[in-house]
């Protein structure tokens, strides 16, 4: 058939659970109404039915003379593989010979009397626990399977229109997608059993992969089913962990990546995923500076070539015996396909839960951190090469991944999971609701730190900027804001205008918190809702384009140059205040500074906000009312008396601001270049 693929994947999207069953009638009949919107004849789509249906006498025939179904009633011999027979009006027949006479339509036979319901299905008696037998583990994966499932409902995954749009798009491009499809039809009948249905319905979800959910207040927090299937499996993942022992470890990880999956289909399936999932998955895992060359990228094969298989024969072995490992940085194509191994091996389900994975919130975890110092500190460079590799990965929820971090499983579950396990359902559901309320703020900031500016260029997807705000190519934010490539502070945009927006910010600000405080008892909620605050200071630097933090001193995690919004306050208003026609040079300075205090030797000299701030005060990017407005984020004392760990400073009666350092006094950019001074002389360096 013509648009055979293009027909299943309809039929999928309209079947409830997205796993069609030829032999359902329910959805015969759904086929059947798909079949004719897409032109067929009666007669054909009677055929093509009957095609499907196992069970037909021709089928039984078929079976009995040891013939090999090739799909879509073909028939072949097992030994040549070549089709010999078809299936036609529902008869064998050879092939060349499908004209067939029409039988003569039988009597109907009379309805037999209905049978007495079936007590309890074997599925249901899984389900409570009670069949330990190899029938109820397929039983099992049948239902996980079932689970995975529904992260297909389109109204769910399928966000905006333009997606959708470039999922129902005819023409090339779609051509070429299905083209891909089909290739993996040789690769699909390789695997074995139930787990054939559930690696097509993997390949799907990646097929509507959008990009990674990162955004949100509260966005790693955890659910109540979350703790509730942590609770359950703790003495599992603990046992899994056993004091870190790479051979106990890697034990756990197996049985959490059960399934086996060829490399053929490894590779076949990672080829037609869209080309920002295959970035994505390269990126996983990645381990900041310590890692550099270190990080697994397969195994090493006779041949030269590089495998994600573990069990491939044909893998070099070192002269202890051990499969020979590739290292590398992430970002490659191997990683990605070993990281999509993983994803295929868990059948899409988290490691730790048991829960459906979603491609947009998933991370690689080791399962033993990289940098866990249970037995070294810092670990010696053998367990560096443990923890970086495969038999220490599983992949899991972020939430799971980001709370979890270096920790011990013994440490995660004191720290992290305990306490929470004796939280009814709804202790959860006002959490969550309340970051919800405070993550429509933040997406409301972005908002109007994009009204504030003037001439915009927007990032768009692939490369490039555009100047139309309506152009569908544009990037955009984790919240869904476009994404700013360059752009300023517009010419009517004041000090005084700055002001006002701040301060209606922080207003509602302090009303979500006061609302969420209201309903919060646990000491740890109230420490971490009395330290939310507006960061439309911050979000306004990112509406101009500019960076806003640099990477940790390890490389291994992107930080804010300063945790306090006043310090990026402090920039945007001395900005407000400076003549339009200058605003570049701002822009500039901060460019300029956030460079140098993300290179190597600043950042792992733990200097990087000191750097930033010298250099914006030495600018002139922050002014002398700025500095004094927004002390404590500069580093000063916010009284103005010097004390052993921050400057003082005075201002006279005109306005001239003194800093006090070291019982000196000195101008503010004179105290910017001892600063200066000083970090050059830690560092070696000449700043």
């Amino acid at each position: 058939m013509k648009y055979i693929d293009k027909i299943i994947v309809e039929w999928a999207y309209r079947v409830s659970d997205g796993m069609p069953d030829a032999r359902n009638s329910a959805h015969q009949l759904i086929l059947r109404e798909v079949l004719e919107e897409f032109g067929g004849e009666i007669s054909d789509i009677n055929e093509s039915l009957d095609n499907l249906n196992e069970e037909s006498d021709a089928a039984k025939k078929a079976k009995a003379l040891g013939l090999v179904s090739k799909g879509y009633g073909r028939w072949a011999d097992p030994k040549t593989d070549k089709v010999v027979a078809q299936t036609v009006k529902g008869q064998l027949v050879p092939v060349g010979k499908e004209k067939v006479k029409k039988e003569p339509e039988k009597e109907p036979e009379k309805p037999k009397k209905a049978k007495k319901p079936k007590k309890k299905s074997d599925e249901d008696d899984w389900t409570k626990g009670g069949d330990t037998s190899k029938k109820a583990e397929e039983l099992k994966d049948r239902l996980i399977a079932k689970e995975v499932s529904k992260a297909i409902d389109p109204e769910k995954r399928i966000t905006n229109l333009k997606v959708k749009a470039e999922w129902d798009l005819d023409g090339k491009e779609e051509k070429k997608k299905l083209e891909q499809l089909s290739h993996l039809e040789e690769a699909l009948g390789k695997l074995e059993g139930t787990f054939q249905d559930r690696a097509t319905t993997l390949v799907v979800l990646g097929h509507l992969y959008t990009a990674r959910e990162n955004s949100g207040v509260g966005k790693n927090m955890f659910g109540y089913d979350d703790i509730q299937l942590l609770k359950k499996n703790k003495e599992t993942l603990l046992a899994g962990y056993n004091d870190a022992i790479p051979e106990k470890v890697e034990k756990f990880v197996r049985s959490a990546r059960k399934h086996k999956v060829s490399e053929e289909f490894v590779r076949e399936s990672f080829e037609t995923l869209p080309k920002a999932l295959q970035q994505a998955l390269g990126r996983k895992g990645k381990v900041g500076d310590a890692g550099k060359g270190k990080h697994f990228l397969g195994y090493v094969k006779k041949d030269g070539t590089i495998t994600s298989d573990v069990n491939d024969p044909d893998i070099k072995k070192d002269k202890n015996g051990k499969p020979i490992a590739k290292r590398g940085n992430t970002g490659t194509k191997d990683r990605a396909l070993m990281i999509w191994r993983i994803y295929l091996e868990q059948g899409g389900v988290d490691a730790y839960t048991g829960q459906p994975l979603d491609l947009e919130s998933m991370d690689l975890e080791h399962v033993v951190g990289f940098e866990n110092k249970d037995k070294n500190d810092p670990p010696i460079e053998e367990e560096y090469l443990q923890r970086e590799h495969e038999a220490n990965q599983v992949l899991c929820s972020s939430r799971a991944n980001q709370q979890k971090s270096d920790m011990s499983m013994k440490d995660f579950y004191e720290s992290q999971v305990d306490d929470l396990t004796d939280r009814d359902e709804q202790y959860f559901i006002d959490k969550k609701e309340g970051f919800e309320k405070a993550t429509k703020q933040v997406t409301k900031s972005e908002q109007t730190a994009l009204r504030l500016m003037g001439d915009v260029e927007y990032k768009v997807k692939g490369g490039g900027t555009t100047k139309n705000p309506d152009d569908p190519n544009i990037e955009t934010t984790d919240l869904g804001t476009p994404e700013v490539a360059d752009a300023v502070l517009g010419p009517n945009v004041t000090a005084e205008s700055m002001k006002k927006e701040f301060e209606q910010e922080d207003s509602e600000f302090e009303l979500i918190k006061s609302g969420l405080l209201e309903v919060a008892d646990d000491p740890e909620d109230i420490s971490t809702i009395k330290g939310m605050n507006s960061k439309l200071g911050k979000k306004t630097v990112m509406a101009m384009g500019l960076p806003r933090g640099v990477p940790d001193p390890s490389g291994r995690r992107s930080l804010s140059i300063s945790g306090s919004d006043k310090y990026y306050r402090g920039f945007i208003m001395s900005m407000a205040v400076a003549d339009p026609k200058d605003r570049e040079k701002f822009k500039k300075a901060w460019k300029d500074g956030i460079a140098i205090a993300g290179s190597e030797v600043v950042r792992k000299g733990k200097v990087s906000r000191p750097y930033m701030t010298a250099h914006l005060l030495r600018s002139g990017a922050i002014s002398d009312d700025q500095l004094i407005e927004n002390a404590g984020a500069y580093g000063l004392n916010k009284g103005g008396k010097e004390t052993k760990t921050r400057a003082g400073w005075e201002k006279d009666k005109d306005g001239k601001v003194t800093v006090i350092y070291k019982g000196k006094e000195y101008s503010v950019k004179e105290y910017a270049e001892v600063k200066m001074g000083e970090i050059n002389q830690k560092l070696g360096t000449n700043f």
